[in-house]
């Protein structure tokens, strides 16, 4: 996968030259580790101690990270659930745990008792592995706080988190 590294193996000398030298930490190496960025064939010349001199092929194929997509951030009622959708990898697995129906599933319910922020791992089909993350928050009304009033005198009440608003008793 992209940004992960392969060592090459070289073998039947006493020394070694890997060409092209890009992306090789030591082009003389037996043992080089290479950290492509594309893909590349590599071609190792080898001299034993008798002079003789042979070469090999190499290709290293660089797989992309796959688009993990954990959907949109979302609002739910307190109480609520709501299906998570990832897309973009063959395998998943969500965290945190904490309300979760099926951390391993695409699909997972959701149903968080605070504000959170749930992120998949997705992998490929190649092994390559990417995050995503969806944030949940939880729809809850504030009515001010408790107050004491005095007979014949009046409080001001107030409300928020909502945009339509209904008093009872009225």
């Amino acid at each position: 996968c992209i940004g992960e590294s392969v060592i090459l193996q070289g073998s039947g000398g006493i020394d070694y030259a890997w060409s092209p030298g890009t992306f090789l930490d030591d082009p003389t190496a037996q043992l080089p580790e290479s950290t492509p960025t594309e893909t590349i064939t590599y071609t190792v010349t080898v001299t034993d101690g008798n002079s003789c001199v042979d070469t090999d092929d190499v290709t290293v194929t660089v797989n992309p990270l796959p688009i993990i997509d954990a959907g949109i951030d979302s609002m739910i009622c307190e109480n609520g659930s709501l299906v998570l959708q990832a897309t973009g990898g063959d395998t998943y697995l969500w965290s945190p745990l904490t309300g979760l129906s099926d951390p391993q599933s695409a699909t997972p319910t959701a149903s968080p008792v605070s504000p959170t922020i749930y992120t998949v791992l997705g992998t490929d089909v190649n092994g390559c592995s990417n995050t995503d993350s969806v944030s949940i928050t939880i729809f809850t009304v504030f009515a001010g706080p408790d107050s004491i009033v005095c007979l014949n005198d009046s409080v001001q009440a107030f409300v928020s988190g909502g945009s339509t608003f209904s008093w009872t008793p009225a």
